[in-house]
């Protein structure tokens, strides 16, 4: 598939393995050689949200395309994948929290499982939802 020019009606017509892969060579399209360096994060687990978001607006747009190392502040760890992983799952378990009214569960508050919904009140909700 041509991952440049993009004929929506052929990636839908796709089935969902067909999707993902189409998705995944789009991805793989923007991804920086490892040579151009790469984006280094580091946060503190009790403020890791607001920390990420800080170091990740720093960024200039060309950097955000580089591969990501995660330190978690005070402890070891060198990251070949693993701590980018639980970086990526504390993030989002963070950034769905009802705590910042950005995401609505279906299952309902609190529930696990279901699926999240942006929060059509989160503007009202917290003032700065969209930073």
């Amino acid at each position: 598939y041509n991952v440049d020019v993009v004929d929506v009606q052929s990636v839908v017509a796709l089935n969902m393995k067909e999707k993902q892969l189409w998705f995944l060579k789009c991805l793989s399209t923007l991804q920086r050689p490892w040579e151009d360096g790469c984006i280094r994060i580091s946060v503190d687990r009790d403020n890791i949200l607001t920390q990420s978001k800080e170091q990740f607006l720093s960024l200039k747009l060309d950097e955000v395309h580089r591969f990501m190392r995660v330190q978690f502040q005070g402890e070891q760890g060198i990251d070949a994948g693993g701590l980018e992983r639980e970086w990526f799952a504390s993030v989002t378990r963070e950034l769905v929290d009802s705590k910042y009214g950005l995401f609505t569960n279906s299952a309902g508050d609190g529930g696990s499982g279901g699926s999240y919904h942006i929060h059509p009140l989160s503007g009202k909700l917290m003032t700065n939802h969209l930073e």
